[in-house]
């Protein structure tokens, strides 16, 4: 299996003429540091405002997928416009 940046200028050609674009991102270790313990795991700011512009944009279905229970990480991301699980 290829890492995506050896093979970024085709993979970029490809989404740009994709109608639709599935974004999935872990909640723990990917929008957010890994921490000593779960309740310190806050997503910042940053991350924050990219996920709810990803997720406005019409052609994009933005998931934030996660081990926690559906109410916590809900509550810890905080944009309607993004599906769970």
């Amino acid at each position: 299996m290829k890492h995506l940046f050896s093979c970024w200028d085709n993979f970029y050609r490809l989404l740009n003429k994709a109608k639709i674009v599935l974004l999935f991102f872990d909640y723990d270790g990917t929008l957010t540091s890994i921490v000593p313990k779960p309740e310190l795991a806050v997503l910042p700011s940053r991350p924050k405002a990219l996920l709810e512009r990803l997720a406005r944009q019409d052609r994009n279905r933005v998931a934030v997928i996660s081990g926690r229970s559906l109410k916590d990480i809900k509550n810890l991301v905080g944009v309607k416009a993004v599906f769970y699980a």
